[in-house]
């Protein structure tokens, strides 16, 4: 089975410390899991990325697991790239594929929207290789109903 992610913090480039914070950070977050729709496939960030996403439609309990995890990592002095400081709107996508050309017609709608469960969170690391991007888990929690 194919496993895809939903972004929820771009990080950037880390230290040791900065990695070591996180990683506590996740280890002990809780939150209740979350059901997300899908409903768009898309370009992102903007018409002319070649990476193309499937987006999910606004949901206030998404953008709470956001908010919480993002207040954590701002408390620990952690910086997000990317996105702004707890204020919308947050982005988030599943990056699918990256395409060569810019000529296929995007957004398109989804015809029946896909419910997905975000279970865990996962902290990454994203190595760029030939073939594309690479995730490594390096810490990962459950959400759980509280």
């Amino acid at each position: 089975m194919l496993k895809r992610h939903i972004t929820l913090a771009f990080l950037g480039v880390l230290d040791e410390d900065q990695i070591k914070a996180l990683s506590a950070i996740v280890r002990g977050f809780q939150h209740p899991p979350v059901t997300i729709r899908l409903d768009t496939i898309s370009r992102f960030p903007d018409d002319q990325s070649k990476i193309i996403t499937a987006l999910p439609a606004p949901s206030d309990k998404l953008n709470s697991l956001h908010s919480q995890l993002q207040r954590l990592f701002e408390l620990n002095g952690i910086e997000l790239k990317g996105f702004p400081k707890l204020s919308p709107p947050y982005r988030p996508h599943i990056s699918l594929t990256r395409i060569k050309s810019l000529d296929d017609d995007l957004p398109i709608t989804i015809d029946r929207p896909i419910d997905m469960l975000i279970s865990s969170i996962v902290l990454y690391e994203s190595q760029l290789t030939d073939t594309g991007s690479c995730y490594i888990p390096m810490e990962k929690t459950e959400l759980l109903n509280k």
